[in-house]
């Protein structure tokens, strides 16, 4: 693509995909191909693309992570951990790469609206979809023109939603206070659930 088009002014990496799963239930299979293609395909992509922007003195790097990568989440076991990957690859490559006049975006989206997420909602638990609703459910569209409009103005942080923007900014201090009502939400899942059989 560089070849025939040239460096680009914006490299966005957004390939991704989600098996939700608790730990002990997802073979690790399922962890390897969600590391490779959330957390790798951004990496090979980056790799390739960040020394023709370095040259050029400009650009844009936009990863799309997830709110999963605020704090980790029951159900996500092998989603999660992928998207924290790419969230401490933009925190490294932020300071990184100022110098060279890259910026860089990281957008860590709420549940949005897409083919995938309808998938997913039938494969999730009902602990994990509570969970979920704390950043509430955008539109695609909302989602894609939120993380442009902060990537334009080169903010490093995109969160759509004020539950999720100060979720990400205080996490944290929120964090061993989450942990605990994560607990208590998969305990009566459970109870729930062997109470049905």
């Amino acid at each position: 693509c560089i070849e025939a088009f040239g460096t680009p002014d914006w490299v966005i990496a957004c390939a991704g995909g989600v098996e939700p799963g608790a730990f002990a239930e997802l073979p690790l299979s399922a962890h390897r191909r969600q590391m490779e293609l959330n957390y790798f395909g951004a990496l090979y992509l980056t790799h390739a693309t960040v020394p023709h922007m370095k040259k050029a003195g400009d650009g844009r790097l936009v990863f799309i992570s997830s709110g999963a990568a605020i704090s980790g989440l029951y159900g996500y076991a092998a989603f999660g951990p992928s998207k924290f990957a790419i969230r401490g690859l933009a925190e490294t490559l932020h300071p990184e790469l100022k110098e060279d006049g890259i910026s860089v975006t990281l957008a860590l989206p709420p549940d949005t609206e897409t083919p995938s997420l309808e998938a997913e909602l039938h494969a999730r638990s009902p602990a994990t979809s509570k969970m979920a609703e704390i950043g509430g459910r955008w539109s695609a569209p909302d989602v894609a023109e939120f993380i442009i409009k902060k990537a334009q103005a080169r903010r490093f942080s995109a969160t759509p939603g004020w539950r999720l923007a100060l979720f990400n900014w205080t996490h944290s201090i929120i964090a061993p206070l989450f942990r605990p009502y994560q607990s208590r939400l998969v305990r009566r899942n459970r109870i729930r659930g062997s109470n049905k059989t």
